[in-house]
């Protein structure tokens, strides 16, 4: 089985620190696979993957397949992302499982479209005992059982300042933000109806497209800090 296959790295160790890095070929493996890093144990900043696809079974990211006990902090992605299980537009599957939990996820972006089989999401298929704070998702998600805009299932998790804006499709569990809640707590995000009519969530605040393009839709969002907004012109982006 080909796994841990990474545009810049395969495994990314936890010393291991991923910066200023970009990716522009297509990524192709089984399991762990990601655009920026197979699976990531360290840390990925300002990193940004523009290849044509990334494709595997399962843990397959945008940025990484996998992310243990780690950090991604101001990835973008751009690659079209394919998978079976645990499919993502920024990670596959994401776990903290410390106490308290730290954020793993912050401040990044989803641009291509994502499909998987089950654990589908814009931003992460999987979320577990981890945190995941100030992201978006605009790429379309389709999957099969559980399929969320920004996260397919999410366990004792805390998600805080997200949005999708993109169409979702799915058979089971399907919400336009998060397929499924386990335990966990939703904050301050957000989905486009008119995309994707689905609640999938308490916790989670459906917009038209009007509303979206409103900075005073985005409750709890750092406007002129973390985020900026062209009132009715642009959807919320970060700094």
């Amino acid at each position: 089985m080909l796994t841990g296959i990474g545009g810049i790295a395969g495994l990314n160790l936890g010393d291991g620190i991923i910066t200023d890095s970009q990716n522009y070929g297509s990524i192709l493996g089984e399991k762990s696979v990601g655009g920026i890093a197979g699976a990531n144990r360290g840390e990925i900043f300002n990193s940004i993957n523009f290849g044509e696809f990334v494709q595997g079974l399962t843990n397959v990211g945008g940025i990484a397949g996998q992310n243990f006990e780690a950090t991604i902090f101001r990835a973008l992605n751009f690659s079209n992302v394919e998978g079976e299980n645990y499919t993502g537009g920024v990670t596959g599957v994401s776990e903290e499982n410390t106490s308290p939990l730290k954020i793993s996820i912050s401040e990044s972006v989803n641009i291509g479209a994502v499909s998987g089989g089950r654990y589908t999401g814009g931003i992460s298929g999987y979320l577990d005992y981890d945190r995941a704070a100030d992201s978006y998702n605009v790429g379309p998600v389709s999957g099969e059982y559980w399929t969320g805009g920004g996260f397919g299932l999410i366990i004792g998790s805390e998600v805080s300042r997200t949005y999708s804006s993109a169409e979702v499709m799915g058979s089971l569990q399907t919400g336009g933000l998060l397929g499924i809640n386990n335990t966990s707590q939703v904050t301050d995000s957000f989905f486009n109806e008119a995309l994707a009519p689905l609640a999938g969530s308490t916790g989670i605040t459906p917009l038209s497209n009007d509303e979206m393009a409103k900075l005073e839709s985005f409750t709890g969002f750092d406007f002129g800090g973390t985020w900026e907004i062209i009132p009715d012109e642009s959807y919320p982006f970060l700094q």
